[in-house]
């Protein structure tokens, strides 16, 4: 399988990520202080949403040419440990209520 080249309209909207980058922790140092070039966060991101959105198993994500399902499966880890998701998903329903409220 080919991978995609244009933008079919999966990955994350701009003011999505201008709203969840801010969330994310600082990058670990590396322990041995050398180490391949990380992933772009908003690859690591979009690849992790393309995940949740379709139900793929890591792996599909080779066929995507988002990130390595490796890199993506970390920074969904590492993510997920300093609670990241749980912040953005707090963060919505409160503007939530803002807008519409809440019952």
């Amino acid at each position: 399988m080919g991978k995609l080249v244009q933008d079919d309209g999966r990955w994350l909207p701009d003011e999505l990520w201008e709203r969840m980058e801010p969330l994310l922790p600082e990058r670990p140092p590396h322990p041995l202080g050398c180490h391949n070039p990380r992933v772009p966060d908003r690859a690591a991101m979009d690849a992790i949403f393309f995940i949740l959105r379709t139900g793929s198993q890591w792996q599909a994500l080779r066929a995507t040419g988002i990130c390595s399902p490796s890199s993506a499966y970390r920074r969904f880890r590492e993510w997920a440990e300093a609670r990241v998701f749980e912040e953005f998903w707090r963060q919505g329903l409160l503007a939530y209520e803002d807008v519409t409220g809440i019952d």
